[in-house]
């Protein structure tokens, strides 16, 4: 017992200030690559496992609880990939989120750290104690319960960002954990569109096509985002450079990869994040843009058609990617089947519309109501999964309540990116990005179950960060230590 309090006493001492941040993204790979390790001889039970997975453990439990931003980056680097890295039949990202929030709970034991808890986590809590209590006339009510956990689990990626990253600096650290992860599932996504001809019949890396190409459509956001921060940061210029090339391919590969996973919703979204973008930067008082800058992304913006036109995409690309633009634009093909499952869910409601069904009963109640509402012939029932759409869902499952929940969240996110415009000395980069964010989320929940997704509730958190570390700080001019100070 003397040795575990000495243990725990070591672990309060304060840490030391302003370590390098090439040393802290540098860790963040190594824990990535550890996980990967570890959850690919996950299966085996020798002793070398166990030995690796303990002293993993021992090294992730220092690491972290020294630089929380450290398991921020590592869940946000491992999210990209929860379909392709397991361990024990568990996904890596839900372990490595079990894992950070022990490590939270002993710093408040030992540390005695202040918990922050804003309106927009007490409004989840609400939305996920209503959850559990509609389970209790839910039809399905065990596999609603499993559902409710993981629900939980995902949720909390929102409490874990705004407690484990405390500056702009261990935001940026984030940023990298998930454009890293994100890169890998860009480059993987690529290479199976183009192997299987374009086909959107199968799972990539254990992930839904359209989920995927949502995570690559984030992935592109940030890297701009990061690649933006990240010009701002005081460093030695070799650092900087290399930091600059790996955002740069990370973004050539998210582009690539938003075109080729062919999802209309992910491309509506990029481009209307990235369209407020440019309004919101062009709408600056002082907007600069320097020569160099434009031939940058003007030589960028040629090197992804090129390599789009000369590698990735042939004839039957090509077509696949018109057609797809084409009946995205005159909905010929109803959303995928969308409208018809969006009208059996507005049934469902009609007959619970204030409690609900109970969570996690669509899809039970998806295929009870098909033959009422005469549509059973429109499409094969198997085929449909969930409801496409967040509001759809929630209605069905949780009724108005959980709508008035849900829309509670969303408009206290949307007032911490609009509290900014009142600030006149905030960052009207941190605004733009903020309102990009919130645009891409809003058009996923129309599209997608987003609240049941990670990148939901990690954008929230990551709104929140913004708003709070980047959008009241100074502007900060590029600077370039020189060779003589490194």
């Amino acid at each position: 017992m003397a040795v575990v309090k000495l243990a725990l006493s070591s672990l309060s001492l304060p840490r030391r200030r302003n370590r390098r941040p090439e040393i802290a993204i540098a860790l963040v790979v190594i824990l990535l690559t550890a996980f990967a390790g570890l959850a690919i001889g996950g299966g085996h039970t020798e002793l070398v496992w166990l030995i690796l997975g303990a002293a993993g453990g021992v090294i992730g439990f220092y690491v972290i609880f020294k630089r929380p931003a450290l398991g921020a980056a590592l869940v946000l680097g491992l999210a990209p990939l929860e379909g392709a890295i397991a361990f024990q039949g568990q996904s890596a990202v839900k372990l490595a989120t079990i894992f950070c929030a022990g490590i939270l709970a002993i710093q408040v034991i030992v540390n005695h750290i202040k918990i922050i808890f804003d309106r927009t986590a007490g409004l989840a809590i609400a939305l996920i104690v209503w959850a559990l209590i509609t389970i209790l006339w839910s039809p399905v009510q065990m596999s609603s319960l499993t559902d409710w956990i993981s629900f939980a689990l995902q949720s909390f990626l929102y409490f874990m960002l705004i407690n484990f990253v405390k500056s702009k600096e261990d935001m940026n650290l984030a940023l990298w954990g998930h454009v890293l992860g994100g890169l890998v599932l860009s480059v993987s996504v690529t290479d199976f569109m183009v192997t299987r001809d374009f086909l959107r019949n199968e799972d990539i890396l254990g992930l839904g096509l359209n989920l995927a190409s949502r995570l690559i459509g984030i992935n592109l956001l940030f890297a701009l985002m990061l690649y933006q921060l990240e010009s701002h940061r005081v460093a030695r210029a070799f650092i900087l450079m290399i930091a600059r090339m790996v955002l740069l391919i990370s973004i050539l590969g998210a582009g690539i990869g938003v075109v080729v996973a062919l999802s209309r919703g992910t491309w509506l979204g990029v481009a209307v994040s990235l369209s407020i973008l440019s309004v919101v930067f062009f709408l600056k008082s002082n907007p600069r843009i320097s020569i160099g800058q434009l031939v940058m992304w003007s030589l960028g913006g040629f090197v992804l058609f090129y390599i789009l036109n000369t590698y990735v995409l042939d004839q039957h690309g090509i077509w696949k990617l018109t057609e797809r633009f084409q009946s995205g634009v005159e909905l010929t093909d109803s959303g995928g089947g969308r409208f018809e499952i969006w009208q059996v869910g507005w049934k469902m409601f009609q007959d619970a519309p204030i409690w609900g069904h109970g969570f996690g009963s669509f899809g039970y109640e998806f295929t009870q109501y098909l033959d009422r509402s005469g549509m059973a012939s429109s499409f094969l029932a198997g085929e449909v999964k969930h409801a496409h759409n967040t509001y759809v869902l929630i209605g069905s499952e949780l009724g108005l309540v959980g709508i008035a929940i849900f829309a509670a969240i969303l408009v206290n996110s949307l007032a911490k990116i609009l509290r900014l415009l009142s600030d006149k000395q905030a960052n009207m980069s941190a605004f733009a990005w903020g309102l990009a964010l919130f645009a891409f989320l809003m058009i996923a929940t129309n599209v997608d179950i987003a609240v049941l997704r990670k990148y939901f509730w990690y954008n929230l958190g990551l709104i929140t960060l913004l708003a709070r570390y980047w959008g009241h700080s100074s502007r900060v001019k590029i600077k370039i230590l020189p060779k003589d100070n490194e």
